[in-house]
């Protein structure tokens, strides 16, 4: 006897045919559609300021300025005014008498920073970012060298303009003292080390170690500092291809919510008779098939790694005053790390170097993984054992700062750790500043962080804030107001919850994504 109510083989097909539609109409209408057009504003926002913060290098980011109405206050008083003038040279002989600058210019004050009065430099159309200022050391501030996106330049710090010596083009973000007499020993573009002799400064050494084996390196990276590096352009990989690879993830966000929108809004449209019939058949479903082949199978599949780690990374930087202190101690061994901790290439990894002036081959680095050394000229590395903290532990690279006879060396957070040439012996300074820039005055040193300029005695101890104002800038860079709008705490110090949100809904999306392109396919 026969079950008439069961189906037959066809009837099975057209049931499971049914529940793979259901299924699909779920995930595609339901969760993709609606949750992409939900987050697609915000997403897009996130991806585009994202992509002009991997490039601090613009030079328009840094330049062009925003209204400071909507900023808030760390980014306007920290990240804007604390680092409009970076990098400074002092009179020796009166401390009144300065030349500093950063991102946006160059200047000097007579008058302890009461006026201040632009620095041009000569002979260029644009304005060079400043990276670094170096005295020389028979006249400190008759002769100081500058490090810029373009090259080292010259400039007194008595009057005139800056005029370059060499290395045009290059960006030259650290530079000491070299052995030799006018001999200046610096980093270009974060992968070559250079040694330029002022007299003659078109006969440039280079040293470019690659491949190098560098004994003693730290065994294990924390969470925080993976995490963190991933997010902005420096964990996946080395040198430049981990910045595309976000801004590739970032530009596919753009991309996917306009297709998005666009496969979403035809039909839509198509609905009105007029509308539909300015476009014939062929037409309308041509441009249906290529708007979701761009959005998924070309595009989409393509993103789907970098958004998500995009994704998550952001959510928890979101939260990183919480989330910091635990992933810091949470550590995993470098030979199961991106490849970038293992530092067995030095291209882009360059962070800052000291010199000492009594050793020739004597050079030292800062790395995301700590201070390296070498004796030799650098034909051999070795990791510098009396690092006083573990770098590689922390969210964040070290300052790393040698001039006369002193080192400074501190993170965000503190404590600012100092050594002199004469003993090589690490101590602290209990201060969450962030030295800059420093430099020595009779008795005691001029330093420069975010919160402005301290003095600090040797002999005491204390650090006191010495008044000196910014130059009178107005606005904020593009690139300060794009991280205001990125973290959301120009809106609201809440807003973090809603781009929690937009974060997961990429994620959500990116698996939605990839099975309603299973089910489709190609359309």
């Amino acid at each position: 006897m026969t079950d008439q109510t069961l189906p037959g083989a066809d009837g099975v097909t057209e049931i499971r045919k049914t529940q793979r539609s259901l299924t699909f109409w779920f995930v595609n209408l339901v969760i993709h559609r609606w949750a992409g057009i939900a987050a697609m504003l915000w997403l897009a926002v996130l991806s585009a300021t994202g992509i002009v913060l991997d490039h601090p290098e613009w030079r328009w980011s840094q330049q062009m300025t925003w209204t400071e109405r909507f900023a808030s206050d760390h980014v306007f008083k920290d990240e804007t005014l604390g680092v409009i003038v970076r990098k400074f040279q002092v009179n020796p002989e009166n401390r009144d008498q300065l030349i500093g600058g950063g991102t946006r210019g160059l200047w000097r004050t007579e008058d302890g920073g009461q006026s201040w009065t632009d620095v041009p430099y000569d002979g260029t159309n644009g304005l060079p970012m400043l990276y670094d200022i170096l005295p020389s050391v028979n006249d400190p501030w008759g002769t100081v060298w500058l490090g810029t996106d373009d090259g080292v330049w010259q400039v007194s710090g008595e009057e005139g303009g800056a005029t370059q010596v060499g290395l045009a083009g290059l960006s030259i973000k650290d530079m000491d003292l070299g052995a030799a007499p006018n001999e200046i020993i610096g980093i270009a573009d974060k992968s070559r080390i250079f040694r330029l002799n002022t007299d003659n400064p078109d006969a440039v050494q280079w040293i470019e170690p690659d491949g190098v084996e560098i004994p003693g390196l730290p065994e294990e990276v924390s969470l925080a500092r993976i995490l963190v590096d991933l997010h902005v352009g420096a964990g996946f990989t080395g040198g430049d291809l981990a910045i595309w690879i976000n801004d590739f993830g970032g530009a596919v966000v753009i991309i996917l919510s306009l297709t998005g929108l666009f496969y979403w809004l035809f039909p839509r449209l198509w609905r009105n008779p007029e509308t539909r019939a300015k476009w014939d058949k062929n037409t309308r479903r041509s441009t249906l098939q290529w708007l979701f082949r761009f959005h998924g199978p070309i595009l989409g599949l393509l993103a789907i790694i970098p958004i998500i780690y995009l994704s998550v990374t952001g959510i928890f930087l979101d939260h990183a005053r919480a989330l910091l202190p635990g992933t810091m101690e949470m550590t995993t061994s470098v030979d199961v790390a991106p490849g970038p901790y293992r530092l067995t290439s030095l291209s882009g990894e360059m962070d800052a170097l000291r010199t000492n002036p009594n050793e020739p081959g004597y050079i030292t680095l800062m790395t995301r993984m700590g201070l390296i050394r070498t004796t030799d000229g650098g034909a051999n590395w070795v990791y510098d054992e009396t690092t006083p903290f573990a770098v590689n532990q922390r969210h964040h690279n070290a300052g790393f700062v040698h001039r006369g006879d002193m080192t400074f060396m501190g993170n965000h957070g503190g404590p600012i750790s100092l050594r002199s040439d004469a003993d090589g012996v690490w101590s602290d300074i209990p201060s969450r500043m962030m030295v800059q820039d420093a430099a020595p005055l009779v008795d005691t040193w001029m330093l420069k962080g975010s919160g402005g300029f301290m003095e600090w005695n040797p002999a005491t101890g204390d650090l006191t804030a010495m008044g000196i104002p910014n130059p009178p800038l107005e606005g904020m860079p593009i690139i300060k107001f794009m991280t205001d709008l990125h973290t959301g705490m120009m809106i609201h110090s809440t807003f973090v919850w809603v781009n929690d949100l937009a974060a997961l809904i990429a994620i959500i999306m990116c698996f939605t994504g990839f099975l309603a392109w299973w089910h489709k396919k190609w359309i």
